[in-house]
């Protein structure tokens, strides 16, 4: 997210830190603390356009007293640059600067005073909640992030991140689109097969759509006392014994032709000793509503 300068094509930058202007809109706190002791340089399209300069370091760099005005005005120019919804509000959820974007969704004229609160931009049963997080964020200076629906535009996701800067607090919102849940989607996905995998004795694993294992974790290698060539490929019945093969063959055919989750006591072979006593669940996969496969795990029973 952020990188030090490498290169100075004017020969006069001093040293600083380079943000994306995406990333400058979302990470605003972060950026304006650090605009305080070095200067933060904002690239949009891979080219450096804009920097947040401390006002001390801006006069030093001038020479001479900097008209705050000018100042406020490209920050303006900045924020209204970027598609992001951008409110900045004081501690009081007073708004002291939105940009272009978030007057476009909040319906308001392009030019013209702010509303003299953030809760008047809200339908009623969403100010507590949001008034709510905004005091914890101001209280305990984490960040928080959530959905919710626009109150202008039924139907549409917008995804709220609150971030402490000095004197209030920013707030943004991106509209939710399909890439966006399935970059959350993907996160959660991933956040649970590192839980499963950090815990000892836990297997996981996916099957395609013909039942064929296609993936499988390190745990579940160590509860086949096998490797992880020998299992990619197989059916998936055929990590077990034999009384329990057909009901593991039951389960995923009817997981993969109905999409009914199941979890069921089996008996997993290991190749060294007898077999061990397991409970095997699954879920489907899909893709588009249809089924394309779907993930399993194995865990060992007393």
């Amino acid at each position: 997210m952020i990188a030090p300068i490498k290169t100075d094509p004017t020969g006069i930058w001093p040293e600083g830190e380079l943000a994306t202007a995406t990333n400058f809109v979302r990470h605003f706190g972060h950026y304006a603390a650090s605009s305080l002791s070095k200067p933060v340089y904002i690239a949009q399209h891979g080219r450096v356009g804009w920097a947040l300069l401390s006002a001390a370091e801006m006069t030093r760099l001038s020479g001479a007293d900097v008209a705050p005005t000018s100042q406020d005005a490209r920050f303006d120019m900045l924020l209204d640059s970027i598609s992001t919804i951008v409110l900045l509000v004081d501690t009081d959820l007073g708004i002291t600067r939105m940009n272009a974007a978030a007057r476009r969704h909040f319906q308001l004229p392009e030019v013209g005073a702010n509303p003299m609160s953030l809760t008047a931009l809200l339908h009623e049963y969403k100010r507590t909640f949001i008034a709510e997080a905004c005091s914890r964020v101001l209280n305990s200076g984490d960040v928080e992030t959530f959905d919710l629906e626009s109150a202008r535009y039924p139907g549409r996701m917008l995804h709220f991140r609150l971030t402490p800067f000095p004197g209030g607090l920013a707030m943004t919102a991106d509209v939710v689109t399909q890439a966006t849940q399935s970059r959350l989607v993907l996160s959660a996905a991933a956040a649970s097969d590192a839980a499963i995998d950090a815990t000892p004795n836990l297997g996981r694993g996916r099957v395609d759509i013909r039942g064929t294992i296609i993936g499988v974790n390190a745990n579940l290698i160590s509860l086949a006392q096998s490797t992880g060539e020998k299992i990619t490929g197989l059916k998936l019945a055929a990590l077990f014994n034999q009384r329990s093969r057909d009901l593991v063959r039951d389960a995923i055919d009817d997981l993969l032709g109905h999409g009914n989750a199941f979890s069921i006591e089996a008996e997993m072979l290991n190749g060294v000793a007898g077999p061990t006593r397991v409970t095997v669940g699954a879920g489907a996969e899909r893709d588009g509503g249809a089924i394309t496969g779907a993930a399993f795990i194995v865990m060992p029973r007393a």
